[in-house]
This record gives structure tokens, C-alpha cells and sequence, in this order.
């Protein structure tokens, strides 16, 4: 299983968010899941913001090796879950891949959806029932806003925020109810 992170520049949010749920995944000792992360505007090579490193040195993880990768078809299609930051990524994610649209979900949204039938299955029959949710109508505080550029608090806002969303992803997977 193959959980992909979009978002801008794949610099703050999206490889911060692959951090997290790389280390939710080994926390949880889960094996067979693979995560990685792109960007819709991202320049190839790339490094992480040094304030994205930062706050997540903060949490104990190391992404100072972390290189921006730019989304393309193959990787969409490639993925069993494409988290997107904002829903102008969704429609970017579609555009590149139009296939893929049903594997499209906003990191917000996955804390609202209430999938049926979770069950104590495999996190594949576990993500079938969370792509089969019903999907809560969009708002704009769906969006998780990008804090290139901006100070180092507010990173650790989104971070925090990222944190909360993915550790809410890896317990719909992951976790017995």
C-alpha cells in the first residue's frame, strides 16, 4: 500500500505530513505500507524548508535529507490513497491524472469521515471502507493553509495540525476499534 502527500512546493506540508505517518507506521510497527510525498508546483531536488526541519526535529524526526519531487501521472497512479493539502491540489492531482480522482482526500476531511465496516481488517480493507466513506461537504477551513514563508511558529501550528490529521489516518488503518 503506497499513501502519497500532495501539496505546493513539496518543501513544509506535504513532506512533513510523509514524515509523520512514516513514523506513525514503524510507532505501529505496520508493515507493508509505503508513503511518500509530492508537490503539484515542486521543483525536483528541492530541499525542505530549514523552519519544516526544524519542527520536526522538534518531534524527533530528521527530514534534513528530504528533496521536493514534482507530481507526475506515474506516481498518482501509483498510489493507493493520495492525501492533498487543499482542494485547489485535488483538482490539480485530477487534472495531471483524472483516473486517480476517487483516491483523492483532503487530510481534513479523513477526521470527518465515519467509514463503515473498519472492522479489524487489513489496512487495505480498511482503506477501501474509508474511500467508500461518505465525504463531508467542502469548506474552506478544509484547507490547510501553506506556511512557506512564514515564521517558525506558524509552522508549528502546522505541524501540530498535520500531526493531530495523520495520527486520526493511521488510527483509521492501523488501529484495533
Amino acid at each position: 500500500m503506497l499513501i502519497l502527500f500532495v501539496c505546493s512546493g513539496n518543501i513544509c506540508r506535504s513532506p512533513m505530513a510523509e514524515a509523520l505517518f512514516r513514523h506513525e507506521v514503524q510507532r505501529r510497527g505496520v508493515v507493508g505500507v509505503e508513503t511518500a510525498s509530492v508537490g503539484t508546483w515542486g521543483q525536483d531536488d528541492s530541499p525542505a524548508t530549514p523552519h519544516a526541519v526544524e519542527v520536526m526535529r522538534a518531534r524527533g524526526i530528521d527530514m534534513s535529507e528530504h528533496r521536493g519531487r514534482t507530481a507526475a501521472a506515474p506516481s498518482l497512479a501509483a498510489a493507493d490513497l493520495i492525501v492533498v493539502m487543499t482542494s485547489v491540489h485535488s483538482k490539480e492531482v485530477t487534472a495531471l491524472n483524472a483516473s486517480v480522482g476517487e483516491r483523492v482526500r483532503l487530510l481534513k476531511e479523513l477526521s470527518a469521515l465515519k467509514p463503515a465496516d473498519l472492522g479489524q481488517g487489513s489496512p487495505e480493507t480498511r482503506l477501501a471502507a474509508i474511500l467508500s466513506a461518505t465525504r463531508p461537504p467542502w469548506r474552506r477551513e478544509m484547507d490547510l493553509d501553506d506556511p512557506y514563508g512564514m515564521p517558525l511558529n506558524v509552522y508549528d501550528r502546522t505541524a501540530e495540525m498535520l500531526s493531530e490529521h495523520i495520527s486520526e489516518l493511521a488510527r483509521l488503518l492501523f488501529d484495533p476499534l
